[in-house]
């Protein structure tokens, strides 16, 4: 997954997050759930392989925080 992507990942999930707080109670739970799928594929995706990569624990840092915002 390249930066742009991971980028693009991450401003659709805060889009979703920032959604729930104007939508209705149906609609907020159809926008946490997109932004669940999101960042766990983002974590998933972005998860060190190896040597660990300071860009990708970041990555996966920032969808674990957002995640746990969720809940």
């Amino acid at each position: 997954m390249n930066q742009s992507t991971i980028d693009a990942k991450l401003r659709f999930a805060r889009n979703c997050i920032a959604g729930t707080r104007h939508a209705s109670p149906a609609v907020a739970a159809e926008l946490r759930g997109a932004a669940r799928q999101a960042l766990a594929g983002l974590s998933a995706a972005a998860a060190p392989n190896g040597e660990l990569d300071p860009a990708r624990s970041q990555t996966q840092a920032i969808a674990a925080a957002m995640l746990q915002g969720l809940h």
